[in-house]
């Protein structure tokens, strides 16, 4: 059996993809010229992080923290007054971050480079605090970084990346900063990501469910049982479109789907539904909580395994035979008293009819992507 719920564990481009951009920042921080009115300013989570990466950090007079909030910048023991005094520090605090029309989020306030610029002239040359989307937006620093972001991450930028980084950098608990490395960021965005796709195209499947016309989508399912490496690390990075085009069109033979209700109270059921796909090799079994509209599990059998599992207190073999002619008949008796019980044999697809249902869907559905993809017609150069 493989748990598809767990796919994302075999994925490791987050894991190389925050590896090489911390590398490439310490890289950035440590070249900064000594001669130039430069520095960078990191909230304390990251200083701690990176310092901890690179020790010597902690001895480059152009690395500088905070540790709450970035008034820290105009106390009169900040570093940084060294250099500029409090109204020059104040002023631009005052114009880059609390006359901003959009509130900036944890990450942009977690990296931030004064760079040798000029507002006004004046006072003010040499310190101009930049976002870290802005900051981080130059691929010539972080030029390993952007080739794999390229390679891996359609759609996405630089910037975007970074800010994404600092924000799952933000989140970890500073007792844990030590022992947080980039492979447990890593694995915290691969899990992240492939849950967030996996509810999108499996609700946006059951969504097309019961529409005679579309059951072929069910066959979707069966592609991501057999996914390679690579198209498990384009799934978890987003490569796909809402409903995943992989490059093949598996057709099941058979589905049945049920639905098991749970009284939590006299006014209330709790529903599942349950769905079985019987494909050419494989076995999907998807349950799904209808009420907390989340993914209880998805299973994936070989046939050729001949695997057992105990469904519905009976203990069944789930090979060739399973919902297979009388094999169904026992089946659909076993669960007689459950509600909601749906047989699928049609998978038949017709790309018009399918393009049609699609133009009467809201805009995010994902058919219609899923429609264009398949005629090479899906552009996946958008921001993630």
């Amino acid at each position: 059996m493989i748990d598809i719920l767990k796919l994302h564990e075999q994925s490791k481009i987050y894991q190389l993809l925050f590896s090489t951009f911390e590398q490439e920042v310490i890289h950035l921080l440590n070249s900064i010229p000594t001669d130039e009115k430069c520095y960078a300013i990191l909230n304390k989570k990251i200083y701690q992080r990176f310092t901890k990466l690179c020790p010597a950090l902690k001895d480059n007079p152009k690395v500088m923290m905070y540790s709450k909030s970035v008034n820290e910048l105009n106390h009169d023991d900040h570093p940084l007054r060294q250099h500029y005094k409090k109204e020059t520090i104040a002023n631009v605090l005052t114009r880059k971050l609390r006359s901003s029309r959009d509130k900036l989020d944890v990450a942009n306030r977690s990296f931030m480079l004064t760079a040798d610029m000029m507002i006004d002239g004046n006072d003010n040359f040499g310190l101009y605090i930049l976002e870290a989307r802005v900051a981080l937006s130059d691929d010539k620093y972080l030029s390993k970084t952007a080739a794999l972001i390229a390679e891996h991450l359609v759609g996405w930028e630089i910037s975007s990346f970074a800010e994404y980084y600092l924000q799952l950098a933000n989140g970890v608990a500073m007792n844990k900063i030590g022992s947080s490395s980039a492979i447990t960021l890593g694995e915290t965005a691969a899990k992240e990501n492939f849950h967030e796709n996996m509810e999108a195209l499996i609700w946006s499947i059951l969504c097309n469910y019961n529409n005679p016309n579309l059951t072929h989508l069910l066959g979707v399912l069966l592609d991501l049982g057999t996914m390679n490496q690579e198209q498990l690390d384009k799934f978890v990075c987003g490569y796909y479109s809402k409903i995943p085009y992989t490059g093949k069109s598996s057709i099941p033979s058979v589905a049945v789907s049920l639905i098991k209700s749970t009284p939590i109270s006299p006014y209330h059921e709790n529903r599942i539904k349950e769905i079985f796909i019987k494909g050419e090799s494989i076995i999907a079994q998807i349950v799904v909580d209808y009420d907390f509209h989340s993914i209880i599990n998805f299973n994936v059998y070989e046939i050729a395994e001949k695997e057992t599992a105990i469904l519905f207190g009976q203990d069944y073999s789930l090979d060739e035979d399973f919902l297979d002619g009388m094999h169904l008949d026992l089946f659909l008796m076993v669960t007689y008293d459950l509600k909601h019980v749906k047989v699928v044999t049609d998978f038949s697809f017709d790309y018009d009819k399918s393009l049609a249902i699609s133009m009467t869907q809201e805009r995010n559905a994902g058919l219609h992507e899923y429609l264009l993809d398949m005629d090479g017609k899906y552009h996946r150069l958008r921001n993630i």
